[in-house]
């Protein structure tokens, strides 16, 4: 099995990073509307968690998606038990029958507080496999690719060919020393010639 290359895995994690962005604003505008209730205090840590959501995605740590995922399990638990309080006895928010607008805000934001659970199970999912796949480039576990830059400048060299008798030759002729060319150049001289006499 082929082993992962970087451009592969920075193709997972960016592919993983736009699914928690898009979660976390999902988390962070339904947590905003949850806050319109002035009858009882709803949770303000959502809010909270999201934007610490948006700054994961952008600073892309191993270490800061870590703390989202454990921040997001706290919240979770956190808000069973903010309506599980508020849901019982005399505290029970969503028993109220009368048409105010008290109770018609509260309701509400009970609604999209229970809407946001949804959204924080996939801040988890997606946070999980963010967070599996910078923790494997950040393992160094990563098989180097070269980059387009370096592999069209490297097809750019030509080969080393055989060299050439000519060039062999011309080799040979710059290794001469200068003593032969003279010896060369003298032999290819004509002879004298006998001087001509003109009997009387």
């Amino acid at each position: 099995m082929d082993k992962p290359t970087k451009r592969s895995s920075s193709k997972h994690a960016s592919h993983f990073a736009r699914r928690l962005e898009r979660v976390c604003i999902i988390s962070l505008v339904l947590s905003m509307i949850s806050q319109v209730n002035s009858f009882v205090a709803m949770p303000t840590y959502n809010s909270i968690l999201a934007s610490w959501g948006l700054f994961t995605v952008y600073s892309r740590k191993s270490r800061a998606v870590l703390g989202l995922i454990g921040f997001a399990l706290l919240s979770l638990l956190l808000d069973i038990i903010f309506l599980s309080v508020w849901s019982n006895g005399d505290s029970d928010v969503l028993s109220r029958n009368d048409a105010s607008q008290a109770s018609t805000t509260t309701r509400f934001s009970v609604a999209m507080m229970i809407l946001n659970m949804f959204t924080k199970t996939a801040v988890l999912y997606f946070g999980t496999h963010f967070f599996a796949i910078l923790s494997f480039i950040d393992g160094n576990n990563i098989v180097e690719i070269p980059s387009p830059t370096s592999a069209s400048s490297s097809s750019l060299k030509s080969p080393k060919s055989p060299s050439s008798p000519n060039v062999n030759a011309t080799k040979e002729r710059n290794q001469t020393p200068i003593s032969e060319y003279k010896q060369s150049d003298e032999e290819k001289v004509a002879p004298e010639s006998p001087p001509i006499t003109v009997p009387s």
